[in-house]
Order: structure tokens, then sequence, then C-alpha cells
């Protein structure tokens, strides 16, 4: 365990870790604010959101208890909350809402960044009686309908002692690539892209089976 990154406990009457579906709404509905456990401590030596080598934030949620009972917040849809959010800030792109039935929905924004999204984070509180979760990622690259990069970015990218921030009934994380902007001073590593040419010898030596569905989830190129 020394080496694991963020944990979520759930109870033994929890849906199958394996119906990802149910298991989402499940823990969605049990996120209490109070019941986030953050350490820190030995993360792997490949970790690159850590701001020192191999040493990074550890974060827990506790989904054991009882659904929480309120969601807290009024729903708006998608363009109403980022009509809102761009007459705040311009750096804001893009939105996309998740789980919007369950006791914490998910919005994930796309930014083009300029700034700490620290900084983003505060000047975006106006609009947090909308918001439970909210995750900032990059404009590059990222694709709000591709939910399994989306997933692979954000858990990789992100360091619970510094990536994290709390408002009330708000919990945001900062999925964006770290620079200078973020007082971070290692390297950070740039997306791993295939060539054309290297998809086409992979596929001639039969080790994947090509498509436009199986490109663009996996983002290969």
């Amino acid at each position: 365990m020394s080496f694991v990154k963020h944990a979520i406990f759930v109870s033994q009457d929890a849906p199958e870790l394996t119906d990802y579906t149910a298991i989402t709404e499940h823990i969605l509905n049990r996120i209490d604010i109070e019941e986030i456990l953050i350490s820190r401590g030995v993360v792997d030596a490949l970790d690159h959101s850590s701001p020192k080598f191999a040493i990074g934030g550890k974060l827990g949620l506790d989904c054991t208890g009882e659904e929480i009972n309120e969601l807290g917040i009024t729903q708006i849809n998608d363009e109403e909350l980022l009509q809102k959010m761009q007459d705040i800030s311009s750096e804001v792109t893009q939105i996309k809402q998740y789980f919007s039935h369950t006791k914490n929905p998910i919005t994930v924004i796309k930014v083009s960044k300029t700034r700490s999204q620290r900084e983003l984070f505060e000047a975006l509180k106006p609009t947090f009686n909308h918001i439970k979760i909210l995750i900032f990622v990059d404009d590059l690259k990222n694709d709000l309908d591709n939910k399994y990069m989306l997933i692979c970015r954000v858990v990789n990218n992100i360091d619970s002692n510094r990536d994290l921030f709390f408002d009330k009934n708000t919990i945001a994380l900062d999925a964006t690539n770290k620079n200078a902007l973020d007082n971070y001073t290692r390297t950070w590593p740039d997306d791993v892209d295939c060539t054309r040419e290297v998809l086409v010898s992979l596929q001639k030596r039969g080790i994947i089976k090509l498509n436009e569905k199986f490109e663009k989830e996996f983002q290969l190129t």
C-alpha cells in the first residue's frame, strides 16, 4: 500500500467494483467534503505530478457511509454554466457535466491556462452554487466526450497536497499540466503520440486493429 496514491473506500454492500457506472454513482452519492483524507508520503518514481521526486500527496475518500442528504446546489445546463464562467474569465473554453443525477455532479472545464488554477478557482466562486465537483483540464488535446482519457489524465496529473481546492460544498481538482505558473520546477512529460507509420506497422504485425473508434478513444495520433 505504500505506493497507493488515491484510495476510495466503500462498504461491503456497494455495487460490484467492475460495474463502473453503478460503483461511480454509489461513490458520488457518498462523497462528503468532511470525509476527504489527504496525506503525504512515498509515491511511485514515475509519478510526474508530485512536486518532489518520489514524495507527494495521497488522497483518500471515505464512501462507506449512507448517501449524503442534500445536493446543495441549483443545477443548470452546460450552456448556461459555460456562459456564467466565460462572463468571469475567457480562459474557460468548454464545459461538460457528468452524473448530474447524483449528489455530487462532476463539472469538467477546459481552460486555456494563463495563471495558477487556484487563482481561477477563486475567480469562479460566484458559479459554485451550481457546482459540487469541479475539474480543470487543459484546452489542448482534451476531449470532454472521451471519459477514458479524461480519467487517465486527471488521476495522473494531480497531487492532492497541491491540486485540491475547497470552498464550502465545492471540491475542485486542478488536472492541468503543471509549469512555472504553479511553481512546478520539475520537467513535465509531454504526451507520447504515435505517427501513422507506427500504427500501420503495429496493425500489420497483428498487435492492434485500427479503426476510428479505437484511435479516438486512446487519442493515438
